[in-house]
């Protein structure tokens, strides 16, 4: 995450965002999500201005017979997948969010 300065040139799309806050959790009790479905003033959502590549998995039968092929599984949990992921430099301007200082 970078600050920019906004001139008001090109397009432009700030990602909705609240925090969740866990005081239960002691590793991390502030959890930043982020809505990319939420629609902006123009109507219009990122998820419904970004290329959809198409489905990436099979359907839910195949993955489970081919699941039971095997003698060992392992299973994972995608964490903090969104703000790993590179973005390619002209597609930042459409995940901006606003910062406020506190």
């Amino acid at each position: 995450m970078r600050e920019i300065k906004a001139d008001g040139s090109g397009v432009a799309f700030y990602m909705p965002h609240h925090a969740v806050y866990r005081p239960e959790k002691s590793a991390t009790k502030l959890r930043i999500v982020f809505n990319g479905s939420s629609p902006s003033t123009s109507g219009k959502s990122l998820n419904s201005i970004q290329f959809n590549g198409g489905l990436v998995q099979e359907d839910l039968f195949s993955i489970m017979v081919r699941f039971r092929k095997h003698k060992y599984a392992f299973t994972t949990d995608i964490e903090k997948m969104f703000r790993m992921i590179n973005i390619h430099p002209e597609q930042t301007c459409l995940q901006r969010i606003l910062w406020k200082k506190a």
